[in-house]
């Protein structure tokens, strides 16, 4: 770890976020997990990184393991407020594959965080693109 790095910009800070969160999530109590989220959808949005993004997207919905209707909800308007100021191409490529990930999961919370996450992502999916095509 760099303890002289200090963010200099807003962009530094997005760096310096995404190079500890992955550290600092499995360290975070299980019930208190839900208070990261709108620091990983922050450094989701503004990191210039795909790879990173996916990462962190992926821990977004593997957060929590067995996620209650309160947890689902918190995921989902986080995902909802990401995607509204997002392009529809990043919703496409980064935010529903991760949902898709998820479908076949063994646990019920999961899989009904991904469908009622479809739902909500739904609005924001360019117009002209077949949403189920993302299915196939």
């Amino acid at each position: 770890m760099q303890v002289a790095k200090i963010a200099r910009s807003e962009q530094t800070a997005v760096l310096i976020f995404a190079s500890c969160l992955p550290y600092i999530t499995p360290n975070v109590l299980l019930s208190k997990r839900d208070e990261l989220i709108p620091v990983i959808l922050t450094v989701v949005k503004h990191h210039p990184d795909n790879k990173v993004r996916d990462e962190l997207t992926h821990m977004l919905f593997n957060l929590i393991k067995k996620p209650d209707e309160a947890e689902r909800s918190i995921i989902i308007q986080g995902c909802a407020a990401l995607a509204q100021s997002i392009h529809p191409s990043r919703v496409e490529s980064e935010l529903l594959p991760q949902c898709w990930e998820q479908i076949n999961h063994k646990l019920p919370e999961r899989r009904a965080l991904v469908a009622e996450s479809c739902g909500h992502l739904a609005p924001f999916v360019a117009v002209g693109t077949s949403f189920f095509s993302f299915l196939c």
